[in-house]
């Protein structure tokens, strides 16, 4: 049997979880690069993704890879495209994510989307820090919207993302594919407030 997948699966006080392999010929793989301090990565759906492109009978491999980047190893001008947006953001994080396709074990070719949605774990160290993501695509920059919960695997949705503060995680949700940040967001200065009326 030629099925693998790489899933995401949540450890509780379950002493079993039921995983379901794909009916069609699918494999899916992830590399997370140990480059700039890439963190270490997990990657839900890609199976789900595969599926998807396999036409009939056809063996798809769907690979994902990771890779932090800073501005000096970045081939492009995505991070120069985000840093112009993200104006309110310190401490700014870039992470590329690549998709390749195989299909009856030939070569791998680049794919910028896929037609589900992929759920990215990331590992971060909020430390009370308030945090917003941007992404480059195509060379349009988009502020990614934060989700006030995780969402139902039938429920994810490009350009979101959840922060799990209580579990150190930035759970990203995406079928476009290419240059991410995460920026810590100033804090917005209070506004004194003035009282009105006289004291007797």
């Amino acid at each position: 049997d030629t099925r693998t997948i790489t899933k995401s699966v949540t450890v509780t006080n379950k002493l079993e979880e039921t995983i379901t392999l794909p009916e069609k010929k699918v494999k899916s793989e992830v590399e997370v690069s140990t480059k700039n301090g890439t963190p270490a990565i997990a990657v839900d759906g890609i199976a789900e993704a595969a599926a998807a492109l396999a036409k009939g009978d056809e063996a798809v491999t769907v690979k994902v890879s990771v890779e932090a980047k800073t501005e000096e190893t970045a081939s492009g001008t995505e991070i120069q495209e985000i840093n112009k947006k993200a104006t309110d953001v310190t401490q700014i994080q870039y992470l590329e994510i690549n998709i390749e396709m195989s299909v009856n074990n030939g070569a791998f070719e680049k794919r910028f989307d896929t037609p589900k949605v992929l759920e990215f774990i990331i590992p971060y160290d909020f430390n009370g820090k308030n945090i917003k993501l941007y992404r480059c695509h195509n060379g349009t920059v988009t502020e990614l919207t934060e989700l006030s919960k995780m969402p139902k695997p039938s429920e994810r949705a490009d350009k979101t993302f959840w922060a799990d503060t209580g579990n150190q995680r930035i759970y990203l949700y995406a079928d476009q594919f290419s240059t991410y940040a995460i920026g810590v967001s100033e804090p917005q200065e209070e506004q004194p407030t003035s009282s009105s009326g006289s004291s007797r």
